[in-house]
């Protein structure tokens, strides 16, 4: 569910979906709590596929990571649900109809998606 703000009846409905299992949308992040009880943050690239770095994939991460941070500081229901939960970063492509995974945080630790960068060189 897609809320804009953190506050009001919508907010309240998307918190306790989230805490039920559903992905919450803000802003530019989508996150969802996965089977392994762990929270799944995914942002898309604001770069084209052909264009990601892995510069501008830590940079793109980095700013979901801090955008993460604000909503847990202004909600102290979502930040209730996220507690104690290990957060899984992932960037992805968003190409219109769907979207792919392009690469994953682990431990500090950028992982490309299989076939990621296509012949371009980090950096």
């Amino acid at each position: 569910m897609r809320v804009t703000k953190t506050e009001g009846s919508r907010h309240e409905l998307a918190v306790e979906r989230f805490a039920a299992g559903a992905s919450l949308q803000f802003e530019n992040l989508v996150l969802r709590v996965t089977d392994k009880d762990a929270i799944n943050c995914s942002v898309a690239s604001a770069w084209e596929l052909e264009s990601i770095t892995e510069q501008r994939a830590r940079d793109d991460l980095d700013a979901a990571a801090a955008t993460l941070t604000d909503l847990l500081q202004s909600a102290p229901e979502i930040a209730a649900v996220v507690q104690d939960q290990d957060v899984e970063f992932e960037l992805i492509h968003d190409y219109g109809n769907g979207a792919v995974l392009v690469a994953a945080l682990k431990e500090g630790r950028l992982e490309w998606a299989s076939g990621l960068p296509r012949g371009r060189t980090a950096g």
